[in-house]
């Protein structure tokens, strides 16, 4: 064997170890091969560490002779591929292990292991009897996940993502498997569907590849499976990334409908509280682009958005176009990294245009008359000129402005 596959590990702890997964895996006993498997080390700035009160099987203690996994391996489980996932789940382990002295270890831990594991349960997953591991696998896709997405921020390289991107293309096929045609309702792959295709959806969008969120909405429809009979917390995140993915599409009215629903359903519980902000950002961003604006008291409840939204929602009601523009350009910060510059500034100028000409028209016209309303051109220009700040605005282009009002 190779040295990284000879380990200084304590015989009677591992053997332990070993031999209780080979009874997890005669039994199929989900519930006992999720303890074990189930550990997630705190990651920091790329390490690894594990903690030292991890539950069951934390550490392979140091010993003075060599250990031979495989070996053990072979003695205590029969079937080769859970042979195989136990190994690699040791090996994870040992990379991450205390040191002899007792000290926490922060050991340099290459992102190959959790994915191995993550690819092997896969190759598991789709055996035939494989839908026993479906929690092991939604718990270490998870898991695998948060540790992509740490590596990857703590890389600081802006548009590389390799741990990410290796970890979404597993999730996709395992999206794929969850909902192929051999799924039933009763099938507990089709279990994992939701809080699968989220973790997916969070590492798309963490790659700013939000394209390909569209191929796992396509497999979810055609699994047939209604959203609402998972867990209210799948429901609630599959919703708020439908409602991001068709904002990032520019599907306003859908987006609005999705992240309405995902409000409407979201817990009132404090933990949910971050949920909560967060669907309401995208909320109030899909709300504005539609037309609808949150109420003083909706607002005020999200305080920490008021800033940024309060001046927002006055320059957008009363057709403030270059203000609008400034504040939008103002909070680039808040703004840019979600997305949402872009479509705050151009989805909703036709609506402020909108808004300026009915102020013009309350302004200038009186509807107590019993008589056709109209408004002149030469009203519409100042205004426009003046909320636009630019000078140069004619007859021209506020004639092509109410052509745009009048077909939207």
């Amino acid at each position: 064997m190779a040295n990284s596959e000879v380990a200084q590990l304590a015989y009677g702890d591992l053997q332990v170890f070993l031999t209780e997964f080979g009874v997890a895996v005669r039994q199929r006993d989900t519930n006992r091969l999720l303890n074990m498997l189930c550990t997630e080390a705190e990651w920091c700035d790329g390490l690894a560490v594990v903690p030292a009160d991890l539950p069951r099987y934390p550490l392979f203690k140091a010993s003075p002779h060599n250990t031979n996994l495989q070996q053990l391996s072979e003695s205590a489980i029969d079937e080769r591929p859970y042979r195989k996932l136990a190994l690699v789940y040791a090996r994870y382990l040992m990379d991450v292990a205390l040191p002899p002295d007792g000290t926490t270890g922060r050991t340099e831990l290459t992102f190959s292991r959790p994915m191995d594991l993550l690819n092997q349960l896969y190759t598991l997953f789709k055996a035939p009897d494989g839908v026993w591991l479906t929690p092991v696998i939604q718990k270490w896709a998870t898991l695998t996940v948060k540790a992509a997405l740490r590596l990857d921020r703590a890389a600081h390289h802006p548009g590389h993502y390799p741990h990410a991107n290796a970890v979404a293309q597993i999730l996709s096929r395992l999206v794929r498997l969850a909902t192929g045609s051999e799924a039933t309702l009763g099938n507990t792959r089709l279990r994992a569907t939701l809080q699968l295709a989220n973790l997916t959806f969070r590492t798309y969008f963490f790659v700013r590849a939000q394209r390909l969120c569209q191929a796992i909405i396509n497999n979810i429809s055609k699994a047939e499976v209604n959203p609402r009979n998972f867990p209210m917390n799948q429901f609630v995140t599959y919703k708020y990334y439908l409602g991001r993915y068709y904002l990032f599409k520019h599907h306003m009215s859908w987006a609005r409908t999705e992240l309405l629903e995902a409000m409407a359903t979201c817990t009132q519980r404090p933990s949910a509280e971050p949920n909560r902000w967060r669907i309401f950002f995208h909320l109030t961003v899909a709300s504005l682009a539609t037309g609808w604006l949150p109420s003083s008291s909706l607002l005020r409840r999200y305080s920490a958005f008021v800033p940024l939204f309060s001046p927002l929602i006055r320059a957008y009601r009363n057709g403030q176009v270059a203000q609008f523009m400034r504040l939008c350009d103002q909070a680039s910060d808040l703004l840019l990294p979600s997305g949402t510059h872009y479509l705050l500034r151009e989805r909703c100028l036709i609506i402020i245009y909108r808004n300026l000409f009915r102020n013009v028209f309350r302004l200038r016209v009186d509807t107590s008359a019993d008589k056709v309303h109209f408004m002149t051109f030469a009203d519409l220009a100042a205004a426009t000129r003046f909320a636009a700040e630019d000078p140069d605005v004619d007859e021209d282009e506020i004639e092509s402005l109410l052509a745009s009002l009048v077909s939207q």
